[in-house]
């Protein structure tokens, strides 16, 4: 075939073989089982940059296809691949999806993948044809050259590589970053690109690129090309491996005001923002937070909804002892899901692995999320929502001794019946219930479960899924629902319809 006429072949049956293994159209795939990288991909992505050698024509085709997704983590070509990029800013701007990988890294690596003192971003041959990159990163550019000759810069700069790499690619829609606790360049990167929102402004002056303390100075904010992460949708933020405990996102929470940011998924970070309370300023594309082997507590959770309004999935699973311990006041929790989290559509609060939980060091519970009006999947401990079972026995005992309820609200009332009205705490749009555990008392938990599964109200719920009770033998009226057990599991799917 002529290189002539394969510029009337469909884009995506020319690149194939590369698009198959473009990790952000499937990030939660991606996310859960890695990379899904055979050898015949590889070797059909090799191929497809020989032949780049062999035409001008096919180069310019295949270059969107070679360079859209690039992968830094492999120190053995990093030092190419980003110097082809870097020294070329119409490849630049092809790159939608990075992944950066540990931001550790020798003198010497670092000498190599930056610029020397004195060097300027406008000096190239194609740059001069294309116009000037953004001032960032010149700003960038003078910053790095102290840095060359600094004695401790792996302990000063240890964010450095991956704060310079961002700079180079304006165009990110996609970044996988694993980020040391002493950030010092890439909170400057964030915050630069929370005062971009595709508007032409007034650059500002660069000159001085150290502030107090050697600490860098605000960056500028250029005309003309987009500021660096001004049009990130998705980013995987996950600790240094060699690091125990947990990244602590307060130090980068300006990433939350990301003009265009849609979902963040971060691994073994700590939810400690302050954002609402620093700013006014809100999130008006943030939907997606996924956090796994986390810390969050109440706080810093109403933080999180009170600057994303919009915020439809939050997932937080708690981490392990290894990575740290947060205080769990449900009630607080439920109070903050009650006034913030209205346009919330998944909920998944995962405390199984929390140390706290673990040793019932944890109080409150989270009461009714009837309020929660587009809320459709929900997945939690049974006692979070309920409350502990020691709750739950001082108020079935004050229920025996017919006290009052005070009738101020769901909370109450339902908290003082144990053995029923679940299904009075859930939102009635709810289409799937996951409870990660439930109680030992098994009258409970079975009348618990066959409130909601006999409920007219929650005629939208389809599938109840009850973990760790496979053994429990719980037998209820699956009237309208088919049951499986499975691995420990206990579900439940609607065979029929409400009436």
């Amino acid at each position: 075939m002529k290189v002539a006429s394969m510029a009337h072949i469909p884009w995506p049956r020319l690149v194939k073989c590369h698009r198959e293994t473009v990790p952000p159209y499937n990030w939660q795939e991606h996310i859960d089982y890695g990379p899904y990288r055979e050898k015949w991909e590889l070797e059909g992505l090799w191929t497809l940059a020989r032949l780049c050698r062999t035409s001008s024509r096919l180069r310019v085709l295949a270059e969107r296809a070679l360079y859209s997704n690039l992968d830094l983590s492999d120190s053995r070509i990093r030092a190419r691949a980003f110097s082809a990029v870097r020294n070329s800013p119409r490849l630049a701007q092809h790159v939608q999806s990075l992944e950066l990988g540990e931001a550790y890294m020798t003198r010497g690596e670092f000498v190599v993948l930056t610029p020397p003192p004195g060097t300027t971003t406008n000096t190239t041959h194609e740059t001069q044809r294309q116009g000037s990159i953004p001032a960032f990163q010149q700003w960038f550019v003078d910053l790095l050259g102290a840095m060359h000759e600094s004695p401790d810069f792996a302990e000063e700069f240890a964010d450095a590589w991956p704060a310079y790499a961002i700079t180079v690619m304006p165009s990110l829609k996609y970044l996988d970053i694993t980020m040391p606790n002493d950030t010092v360049m890439l909170p400057s990167v964030f915050r630069g690109a929370t005062k971009c929102d595709g508007k032409t402004r007034e650059p500002q002056s660069h000159h001085s690129s150290q502030g107090a303390a050697g600490k860098p100075s605000s960056p500028p904010v250029a005309t003309g090309p987009p500021q660096p992460l001004s049009q990130l949708e998705e980013i995987i933020i996950r600790r240094v491996s060699e690091v125990k405990g947990a990244l602590q996102m307060k130090s980068f929470e300006d990433l939350l005001l990301l003009p265009r940011l849609r979902k963040i998924y971060g691994f073994h970070v700590d939810l400690n923002t302050s954002v609402s309370i620093r700013t006014s300023r809100t999130s008006n594309s943030l939907v997606h937070v996924d956090l796994r082997d986390s810390l969050a507590d109440a706080v810093h959770i109403m933080d999180l909804l009170r600057t994303c309004p919009l915020l439809r999935t939050l997932r937080v699973q708690w981490g392990d002892s290894m990575v740290g311990d947060s205080e769990l006041e449900w009630h607080e929790v439920g109070r903050a899901l009650t006034e913030y989290g209205s346009n919330l559509e998944v909920l998944d609060l995962d405390c199984r692995c929390c140390l706290n939980y673990e040793m019932g060091e944890w109080s409150g519970s989270l009461c009714s999320l009837k309020s929660l009006w587009h809320l459709k999947h929900l997945s939690l401990p049974l006692d979070i929502l309920k409350g502990s079972e020691d709750e739950l026995r001082e108020l079935e005992v004050l229920t025996e001794s017919d006290e009052e309820e005070d009738g101020d609200g769901d909370c109450v009332g339902s908290k003082a019946d144990p053995t029923g009205c679940l299904e009075e705490l859930l939102p009635k749009p709810l289409e799937s219930l996951n409870l990660y555990s439930g109680y030992e008392e098994v009258d409970w938990l079975r009348k618990c479960v066959q409130g909601v599964l006999s409920s007219r109200r929650l005629s939208s719920l389809s599938h109840v899924q009850l973990d760790g009770a496979e053994w429990l033998g719980l037998a209820v009226d699956e009237t309208g629902w088919e049951r499986k057990n499975t691995d420990m599991q206990l579900r439940f799917y609607r065979t029929k319809p409400t009436l």
